[in-house]
This record gives structure tokens, sequence and C-alpha cells, in this order.
């Protein structure tokens, strides 16, 4: 079953189209659920507001909206989810605010996501003279352990979306091949998920998060590749993920050599697995966690 969990609604400010319309071109591309994930409030001003997220008083309306497009969806026989892109940040203090709306909204499905280029982070990054870009990319690996061991997300989004938006000047992953393993391990411990987000065909390096064609990330001798996984046309914030149902085996890939070369190139392949023991969730998402190398619609 293909399903899409990133997209947005013009709550955001930077989105255009109703959630029907997402999911009658869903239909057409063979889609069967796609999760809506506008941007959560944040109260800081840093994190940016018009033209990013909504505001706190939107969130009903948010509600809403997704609420009577899943109703007319059904006839058309795909599902929709309510959901949210939470943000992943190093001081625990400017999330309060947003860890209160997370307990107060039953949201089906939430996004980690560490927005780089946001001026949040990169006052993080001045105020604690990060300036390097070794350091600044080792920091936002080690903020997105951080992020995934939190319990608060399900899914880890764009996880290498720092080398865009000019935060820093170059990005080698064999530079950071210590840091990304332990990422990796850590989605695999705590049992969270990594998209595959397509929004970056559309600016930056013109390629995916994480960048899959790049043959340092995914490719090289023992990668495994299931041809099965499809993407859709580049949008704007479009993740795809494989869901299945509750009763689902979980499978394991092998080994992925994603830093060929190194003394020990092979990494243990995360599985498709489970998620299990989601609160307030209606749905368990299965998804190839992985850099792997499939061929991408250009």
């Amino acid at each position: 079953m293909l399903v899409d969990c990133h997209m947005h609604t013009p709550l955001c400010g930077h989105a255009v189209g109703d959630p029907l319309e997402y999911a009658m071109v869903a239909r057409e591309r063979g889609i069967e659920l796609i999760t809506v994930t506008c941007h959560i409030p944040m109260e800081w001003s840093a994190f940016g507001q018009a033209g990013i997220r909504m505001e706190r008083g939107q969130l009903d309306e948010y509600f809403a909206l997704v609420r009577e497009a899943a109703d007319k969806a059904e006839s058309i026989g795909v599902e929709i989810l309510c959901g949210i892109e939470a943000e992943v940040f190093p001081d625990e203090r400017h999330l309060e605010p947003m860890d209160e709306i997370l307990a107060a909204y039953d949201f089906h499905f939430v996004l980690g996501s560490l927005h780089a280029q946001c001026q949040s982070y990169l006052d993080w990054l001045k105020n604690n003279k990060v300036q390097e870009d070794r350091l600044r990319i080792d920091c936002y690996f080690r903020h997105l352990i951080d992020g995934a061991q939190s319990g608060r997300y399900d899914s880890m989004s764009h996880p290498d979306v720092i080398r865009t938006y000019g935060v820093v000047r170059s990005f080698d992953p064999q530079e950071h091949e210590e840091v990304i393993r332990e990422f990796l391990q850590t989605l695999v411990d705590e049992d969270v998920c990594m998209e595959v987000n397509t929004s970056g065909l559309t600016k930056g390096d013109f390629e995916v998060h994480p960048r899959p064609a790049d043959p340092r990330l995914g490719g090289g001798r023992g990668s495994q590749v299931d041809h099965r996984l499809r993407f859709p046309s580049p949008a704007e914030c479009r993740a795809v993920f494989r869901h299945g149902p509750p009763d689902a085996s979980a499978k394991r890939l092998s080994g992925a050599a994603l830093f060929p070369g190194s003394k020990t190139p092979r990494f243990p392949h995360p599985r498709i697995y489970r998620r299990e023991g989601m609160p307030n969730r209606r749905h368990r998402i299965e998804l190839i966690v992985g850099w792997n190398r499939p061929s991408m619609p250009r």
C-alpha cells in the first residue's frame, strides 16, 4: 500500500490546494492513504510565523478542514489522516508550548523536523560559537539523535536538509560517518521512521532528502533496493511511506554499504518495521529506513 505522509495546507502560508484535491491526485497515482502535516504553531518568532506555520488559534480550523476532506475522500477510496510537523530543537524550553499542543490534540502522525535554516537554529549555532561546517553538521545530526530519542515523533523529516539553504558550504557524508551511523542506529533502536522527502527535487541540490542517488550514502556493494518503492511527482514537502496492516510481519533487508571503503563498510540495514504502541494513533506505519538508490524522477 503506497501512502504519502508529509503535505501541507494553505493555513501554513506556503502551500496551495485543499486536502481533498491532494486526495484526488493521490487516487490518480495509486496512493491509498495521505497524511496532512501542517507546521505546528510555535511561540518563539525565530521559528518563523506568517508564511511558514499556522497560529495556535487555527488548530481547530485545521482539524475541521482535514476532517471534512477525509469524509469526502472516502467515496474515492483515499483515506486522509490528520498529522502535524513538529519541531526538533536543542533548547527544550522553546518546545514546551509545542508539547502542550501535542498532548492536547489527537494527531494521527507526528513528524520531527530540525529546520536548520530557521533563525532559531542559526541563533543557537551563533550563540554556541558553532561556526565551522564540520561542527555544524555534527551538531545537526546529534540534535536529530536527541529528537529520535525524545519519544515525540513518529518519523524524522528530510534528515539531511542542512545541506540546503546555505547553512553550510559543503556536505560530504563520509566526513560525518560516525554521527550518521549513530543517527541511523538510533532510528532502529527507538523504532522511529525516517522519511524519503522529494521536496529537495525543487530546490537546493535538486535531489531528494536523504540523498539516495549519492553512492556515498546508499550505493556500493551490498545495498538492497525494494523495487516496489515508487515516488510521486516532485511536489512541496512530499514524502513516501509504506503502510501495512496491524498484523503485517516485520522483514529485514541485508546490510547496505553506506560508506564504501571504510574499515567497517557494511551497516546493518534498518528493517521494514512496525510502529508499536503509538498513543493516540490509529495507524501503524511501515517505512523502508535506509539510504537506498532507486531511480528518481527528474
